[in-house]
């Protein structure tokens, strides 16, 4: 099972009508390993704004050595396949559409969005996959880190680290989402 925190500071608003920069709170981490809770010196830094307007500085996220290879270190194949599956959905829609129109070239706009669709949840497949091979190992791969203007969302499948955080922000986190 994966869970969703959401941190919140209400403090850090983002500035002016736009937004402007902004921060957001960073959650506190024990030296425990995110996915074996091995305790563990070891970490990797993470910087979860995507080079937007958040003043994100890097997080040190605890990685043992061990993990280092199965723990995504940024959020890039969840932005892909969420942009692949959403532009599928798309085309998928457009050639539905067509159909009415142009039922014999409509074939084609819906083969173009069903094909997208599924090459874009190729990769989430597989990792889902080897994720649920890993808690076969007592590890928990499945950990990602989001930020917004005065807001941190973890998404992790350890009940360790989901304890943890609940424990030290008190009202400050909530469990978003199971």
């Amino acid at each position: 099972m994966t869970w969703s925190l959401e941190l919140t500071d209400e403090s850090a608003a983002p500035v002016g009508v736009l937004g402007g920069r902004s921060t957001y709170p960073a959650p506190s981490l024990t030296r425990r390993c995110v996915c074996c809770d091995v305790a563990t010196g070891d970490a990797f830094a993470l910087d979860p704004s995507f080079g937007s307007e958040q003043s994100a500085g890097q997080l040190r996220i605890p990685l043992c050595a061990a993990c280092a290879d199965h723990v995504p270190h940024s959020n890039l194949l969840d932005v892909a396949v969420s942009t692949g599956l959403g532009l599928g959905a798309v085309v998928l829609a457009l050639g539905l559409f067509y159909l009415a129109i142009q039922p014999r070239d409509a074939w084609v706009i819906l083969r173009v969005g069903a094909g997208l669709a599924l090459v874009s949840a190729a990769p989430w497949a597989a990792r889902h996959a080897r994720v649920r091979s890993l808690a076969a190992r007592g590890h928990h791969g499945r950990f990602s880190l989001t930020v917004g203007p005065g807001k941190c969302w973890i998404r992790t499948n350890n009940p360790r680290l989901r304890d943890e955080l609940l424990a030290a922000h008190g009202e400050r986190i909530r469990l978003a989402r199971k």
